[in-house]
């Protein structure tokens, strides 16, 4: 009678380890990343941004072609970078402009390189 406790004892042990790395594995599964690549949240966000943007994409296009005249944009986007919301806008003379969603101020610009880019 005294094994037969210990065993169910132990089958009740290790039916709780079970649970609990069960619990952690799925936390851990369903954390958001950190490496800022998913591009479905990143379409999510930006839909949800652009309410909080003081300006169009339109306008923050225009501002960014200011500067660059004879450029043309060849993608734009909406994100918010360390709590600052703004439309990073790549233009075809490998340049990216960031301009300030909120009012307008064009960010210091930086050069596009292939790494960076994806291609």
């Amino acid at each position: 009678m005294k094994i037969n406790r210990w065993i169910a004892l132990a089958g009740i042990a290790l039916l709780v380890v079970a649970a609990m790395g069960a619990m952690a594995f799925n936390a851990y599964a369903q954390a958001p990343t950190q490496d800022g690549d998913d591009t479905s949240e990143s379409q999510d966000n930006g839909a949800a941004l652009q309410g909080q943007a003081a300006i169009t994409q339109e306008e923050a296009e225009a501002i960014a072609l200011a500067g660059y005249p004879g450029a043309k944009v060849l993608a734009a986007e909406l994100e918010n970078e360390g709590g600052t919301l703004l439309y990073s806008i790549e233009l075809d003379n490998s340049m990216e402009v960031e301009v300030d969603a909120n009012n307008g101020t064009v960010l210091p610009a930086e050069a596009e390189t292939g790494a960076e880019s994806g291609g």
